[in-house]
């Protein structure tokens, strides 16, 4: 766990980063702080492995001031992942992963499993291992770049920025690969963006930033049902009801599979697989669990079949159609303007 208790960081020359901000991350979750640029966010990321110290106040790293801990081994605990990545140009791949794992004293042979383990985890064919970061993508980089974070299992990662400098297309499909590790992963993760959109998708819970101060801390769902400020209503923009598509499980809003849409399944391949690489088993593709609802809608817009199956481990455990999800959304709706 890490903990924020009162703390304020002032320079030198008389401005206050952040002031009096408290806050507690739970360990093997990830919170992300995202605000407008020079709000303190970075700032406050720093503070965790001691790139910066607080003027007032205490960060607290699983119960103990952090200024009480070995600097040089707090920083070989904590992972640290930046947006310009760093990777050593002169150094392999596999070099550049081994970094941290060798300066802590790893043997050779804990070494090369753990690289060959990290290159499979991040998408990478093993060839990559050999080559050199001018020789790969800026995404393959920014893969290599969260890989060496993470090769001496640290109980923390930090994040800043880490996909802001890619494309649209590499920064989706990024999130989703990183999504997908997290939950491979027990590893407490601050993330730092500006985005309030990849914000919602990536973390468990979200430290919103004004000036210096962290003016709501919460899941991303209860950010975007009650923001508690005009400030924090306008970071999130009008669109509150389709973000909420966008995290919300077809899960949460899907029908029973032997309701008004069987007909739609009766008889099909339910392989999940199969259906999911274009298969004949249904006429739209098959959803899994954690698909979003957005995910399900867009599917349902660019087909021809009036719902679309949820499966799970080659079973269809529910049916989402378009009407579903105007009934769990249109309900959330009249809530909120009730709320307002």
């Amino acid at each position: 766990m890490i903990e924020f208790e009162n703390v304020t960081k002032t320079y030198s020359d008389g401005t206050t980063a952040i002031e009096n901000i408290s806050f507690s991350v739970e360990g093997g979750t990830t919170t992300v702080l995202v605000g407008p640029s020079g709000c303190g966010k970075t700032t406050t990321m720093k503070l965790v492995n001691r790139l910066e110290d607080p003027t007032d106040g205490v960060v607290y790293v699983d119960g103990t001031d952090n200024r009480d801990l070995d600097e040089i081994e707090l920083r070989r605990n904590t992972g640290y992942v930046i947006q310009e990545i760093g990777l050593f140009d002169h150094r392999t791949v596999g070099e550049n992963i081994a970094t941290v794992p060798e300066l802590v004293g790893w043997d050779d042979e804990r070494i090369d499993e753990r690289v060959a383990e990290l290159i499979d985890l991040m998408g990478l064919s093993r060839d990559f291992r050999d080559q050199y970061p001018m020789e790969l993508s800026g995404g393959q980089r920014q893969r290599v770049g969260v890989a060496r974070a993470l090769a001496a299992d640290p109980e923390v990662l930090l994040m800043d920025e880490p996909f802001g400098a890619l494309d649209p297309i590499t920064r989706e499909r990024l999130q989703n690969e990183f999504l997908d590790i997290q939950e491979r992963i027990d590893t407490t993760i601050l993330f730092v963006t500006h985005d309030i959109n990849e914000a919602l998708k990536m973390g468990d819970r979200i430290a919103i930033f004004d000036v210096g101060e962290v003016v709501q801390y919460d899941t991303p769902r209860e950010i975007l049902a009650n923001p508690k400020s005009e400030f924090v209503e306008d970071f999130i923009g009008e669109d509150r009801s389709f973000k909420q598509l966008d995290i919300t499980p077809v899960t949460e809003v899907m029908g029973p599979p032997d309701g008004e849409y069987a007909s739609v399944i009766d008889g099909s391949d339910t392989d999940a697989t199969t259906a999911a690489d274009g298969g004949s088993g249904y006429e739209g593709k098959a959803l899994a669990p954690d698909d979003s609802v957005k995910n399900a809608l867009d599917r349902l817009l660019r087909s021809d079949t009036p719902a679309l199956p949820v499966v799970e481990n080659g079973e269809v455990i529910g049916v989402v159609a378009d009407e579903h999800i105007r009934a769990s959304f249109g309900q959330r709706s009249d809530a909120q303007r009730g709320a307002a």
